[in-house]
């Protein structure tokens, strides 16, 4: 149920201010589940009146804000509702508060397109007067004030970092410090991870130290000091964060809480013009003993917040990574499928114009002088190479038609040629004796048949003499006989 209380005196206070906090706008009441959520307040503030108020009070972390209802609420026409919660809704949380709007058949809500203060004959039950469009705003985390991002090999001897310059302009209050780190050895105590402060000897330090032991002491001077045992792990990185507020100190490690103090007020006003990161204004030669000694660490980021952050901002800092090389020119349209197994030994020279579609089954053994022109259309079924049956002999002398003389299975289609001879291992004889009947007109000159016989006789003999010549020239070129 949304109080109808206002506070109409407090507009006043805030109408010429404006807000310094970003803020994040989320549809309907949404609030978190977690246990964390607490009403601070029911104003009637314009929009810019409800952010100045929030920024004004430390505990408010976000408000619901209105200025659209039905007729019932006739009696305002702005309201703001703060609270305070450790983080703003996750996506179930904005999911339900959209699901009811929709159950009131508010739908008009999700756009802010409701007509202000008229019935809705449209929605559920009594929502159709006394309907309210209100949506949430959270504050948008602040930056850190500070951030040292470059990797840190700290030898405990010799290195340090000097941010001095960083930190001229603040005096106090709420801070917060964090770093991710791994500690690789200590040889001595009172090793120092950082220490702000105005010079050595000066009572205004904030520092934490590093124990032989795995103790830390986390000491802001005039405030108080935090200590824990086996905070520190060798050889292992955390996330390391000390935060002062007004009303505690706290340490914790990966986002869990490992100390606390109670306090009054943070970090007291005054000129701390020196901060060292693995160090102090204090330290001293590594071979003297006593003092303070250099910090034995990697440090992969180091960040300063002038607030005291929330325990669930804490814990986001478990996910804060810093990118080790990034890019200066980054592909403005990376591939949505790059390549799982990219190949160790890329091309240096790679074609401008790739084949759009190419062979799943490419040559193993490509030629090494391809044709420079290749046929467009090459023959899809190429002869084979020819074989001893396939060689082809040539008589010119014949004459007559090959079919009278030769079987039909040992001939091919050769217009210009009076015969065709392709196996030698073969007995040439006439299928008829008709064609030279005709040819030479034996009958027509009344030759005998003997005749006739004794002419076939001498031209068969004359074609085997042609034959056994062409055979002997090809074995004395060592050309083959077929």
């Amino acid at each position: 149920m949304i109080s109808t209380r206002m506070f109409l005196g407090i507009v006043v206070l805030f109408v010429s201010v404006v807000s310094s906090t970003d803020y994040v706008e989320t549809t309907g009441i949404c609030q978190p589940q977690d246990g964390s959520y607490v009403h601070l307040g029911d104003f009637g503030m314009t929009l810019g009146q409800c952010k100045s108020w929030c920024d004004a009070v430390p505990s408010c972390t976000g408000f619901h804000y209105s200025n659209l209802k039905g007729p019932q609420h006739s009696t305002w026409s702005h309201r703001c509702m703060a609270f305070q919660a450790s983080r703003g809704c996750n996506q179930q949380e904005q999911q339900a508060a959209v699901k009811s709007y929709r159950d009131r058949k508010l739908d008009c809500c999700l756009d802010m397109s409701c007509p202000n203060n008229q019935y809705l004959s449209g929605a559920v039950g009594a929502s159709k007067y006394n309907w309210i469009c209100m949506n949430t705003w959270n504050s948008k985390p602040s930056p850190p004030f500070f951030e040292y991002t470059q990797d840190l090999n700290l030898d405990g001897v010799s290195d340090r970092v000097d941010v001095s310059n960083n930190f001229n302009t603040i005096q106090g209050g709420e801070m917060t410090f964090a770093f991710r780190a791994t500690q690789k050895s200590i040889d001595r105590n009172y090793e120092r991870a950082w220490d702000w402060s105005g010079s050595c000897g000066h009572n205004r330090h904030v520092f934490a130290d590093v124990y032989t032991s795995l103790r830390m002491t986390f000491q802001v001077y005039d405030l108080g000091t935090v200590i824990v045992d086996n905070f520190w792990e060798l050889g292992v990185e955390h996330v390391y964060a000390f935060v002062v507020s007004n009303t505690h100190m706290k340490v914790y490690r990966d986002g869990i809480e490992m100390g606390a103090l109670a306090v009054n007020g943070g970090i007291s006003n005054g000129v701390r013009d020196n901060f060292y990161i693995g160090g102090s204004a204090c330290d001293r030669d590594h071979a003297v003993n006593g003092g303070v000694n250099r910090w034995h660490a990697n440090v992969n980021w180091f960040r300063v917040w002038t607030e005291a952050l929330t325990e669930t901002r804490i814990r986001d800092l478990n996910t804060l990574r810093k990118t080790q090389s990034p890019t200066v020119q980054p592909t403005a349209l990376p591939t949505v499928n790059p390549t799982s197994n990219p190949s160790l030994n890329p091309t240096s020279n790679p074609s401008l114009n790739p084949t759009s579609n190419p062979s799943l089954n490419p040559t193993s053994n490509p030629s090494l002088n391809p044709s420079s022109s290749p046929t467009l259309t090459p023959t899809t079924n190429p002869s084979k190479r020819p074989t001893a049956e396939d060689f082809i002999v040539k008589v010119k002398s014949f004459h007559g038609q090959p079919k009278d003389i030769l079987d039909s299975s040992k001939l091919q289609d050769q217009p210009e040629v009076d015969a065709e001879f392709f196996g030698f291992e073969h007995k040439l004889t006439p299928l008829t004796r008709r064609l030279l009947n005709r040819v030479y007109d034996v009958q027509e000159q009344g030759s005998g048949r003997e005749d006739n016989l004794e002419t076939e006789e001498q031209l068969l003999q004359l074609l085997s003499e042609t034959t056994a010549k062409i055979l002997a020239v090809k074995k004395n070129e060592n050309l083959p006989e077929f």
